[in-house]
């Protein structure tokens, strides 16, 4: 899986962005399948990568994702696309999969005081 480095404008720091798929594991059968998704970025605290966001958690799995302009209106989204299932597990099951964006570098409304 790739990480994304991305500059923020609005907060002047970039941003490394990952995918967290969740999985339960097979055991003997040696197998592995992805229930849960979400994805997080982070921003360097001076002492390590301390958490920035996070998306909320969707059903199944990210196998790929990229930051643009998505919708072309001078914005970076990030872009994704989530499998939510593969079909292959359960015979006769039908796939599903769908592409999400999400839009990135939306400045911080100020406090009120």
């Amino acid at each position: 899986m790739r990480l994304v480095v991305w500059q923020n404008s609005a907060k002047k720091e970039s941003e490394v962005i990952a995918v967290k798929n969740h999985d339960i594991a097979g055991g003997k059968l040696e197998f592995r399948k992805f229930t849960k998704t979400h994805i997080e970025a982070f921003t360097w605290s001076g002492i390590d990568l301390a958490p920035s966001w996070k998306s909320r958690q969707m059903s199944g799995y990210i196998p790929d994702f990229t930051v643009g302009d998505f919708d072309n209106d001078g914005q970076d989204e990030l872009v994704a696309a989530l499998v939510i299932r593969d079909g292959g597990a359960v015979l006769l099951t039908e796939p599903k999969s769908t592409i999400i964006a999400l839009q990135l570098g939306i400045p911080l409304k100020p406090e009120s005081k």
